[in-house]
């Protein structure tokens, strides 16, 4: 991930995920269902987990080139954009 770089909300309805950090500085975001949220800095050799369903994001903290590899339990895991169902939520007209 290039400084900066954010890989915007989103979840996967059929797969957990492990974020492994290979090299430079990140922050893995996760929200659980009952709205609980953590933000979880990671350096190179930490790791984030990421239940099954959760909202979560990940962002390149570093000033420079960040690595992380990304694992999902499942082999074709499937992802919802978070600006996809908010985009998709009609706006609440009075």
């Amino acid at each position: 991930m290039a400084p900066g770089e954010l890989r915007s909300a989103h979840l996967h309805p059929n797969a957990a995920q492990l974020d492994y950090c290979i090299s430079g500085n990140g922050e893995v975001g996760i929200v659980g269902p009952d709205g609980d949220h953590h933000v979880i800095p990671l350096h190179s050799g930490d790791a984030a987990f990421v239940p099954q369903g959760y909202v979560h994001w990940i962002e390149n903290t570093s000033k420079a080139q960040a690595r992380f590899i990304l694992i999902a339990t499942h082999e074709r895991p499937e992802t919802i954009e978070v600006q996809a169902i908010n985009a998709a939520v009609p706006a609440n007209q009075k």
